[in-house]
């Protein structure tokens, strides 16, 4: 009778203790989860936020573009102007030396060439202006790939936590039905991480361009 007795207290005092245990176990499971929901929540934002900078980035990329465009069509309007006043001075000097009696024509003449160095010296400084805001642009582009790459670290390192607490995750709950005896269930397949290249890719840099140096050419009048 004894025996029965000391058994039953045994069997009592074995059930609490495997009560307790499942209960510390439970307890460690819950936190796990919620660390996992947390680290879901800082991936999503994370996520929304590289999106919203990769559209504020391609937007720049269009403008960056345009000022390129409109750069290279002002450098070679530039350049036909130069062509146009070279042969102007050139036609200033022949025609001074074929005769005096031409002089008045070549002060019409020089007239208009000092109008086209007008016109000239105006778009030199109309393209030191478009290439001051050529490289304002690089230069925002340039912060905000150094912040697109920034948030790409922060995600990745997210991505990484949260393989982590899945893998911590299922130790616990192996350890959980081994203390229970209970067969372990067939694993689920944790989520893989998201491909780098949909938003992780860092962004290159770009060389701001130098101004060209303005001034007009010198003439010799006959």
């Amino acid at each position: 009778m004894k025996n029965m007795r000391l058994l039953t207290l045994l069997n009592l005092v074995g059930a609490l203790v495997l009560a307790g245990f499942c209960a510390v176990q439970w307890h460690g499971e819950l936190l796990l989860r919620r660390q996992v929901e947390g680290l879901l929540q800082t991936k999503a934002a994370n996520e929304k936020e590289i999106a919203g900078h990769k559209q504020t980035i391609d937007g720049l990329s269009a403008d960056l573009a345009h000022f390129k465009q409109y750069f290279a069509d002002t450098k070679e309007q530039l350049s036909a102007t130069q062509k146009v006043l070279r042969k102007v001075e050139t036609d200033n000097a022949r025609l001074n030396a074929d005769c005096v009696q031409l002089r008045e024509n070549i002060k019409v003449w020089e007239q208009a060439v000092k109008e086209r160095d007008e016109h000239l010296a105006e778009l030199n400084s109309r393209l030191k202006d478009f290439a001051e805001r050529l490289n304002d642009s690089i230069r925002r582009h340039n912060e905000l790939a150094r912040r697109h790459n920034e948030v790409v670290g922060l995600l990745n390192t997210t991505r990484q936590q949260l393989a982590q607490a899945y893998k911590d995750l299922d130790e616990a709950r192996r350890k959980l039905y081994k203390a229970l005896g209970v067969p372990i269930p067939e694993k689920k397949a944790a989520p893989k991480e998201a491909n780098s290249s949909a938003g992780g890719e860092p962004k290159p840099a770009v060389t701001p361009t130098a101004a060209p140096a303005g001034g007009k050419e010198k003439r010799e009048n006959g």
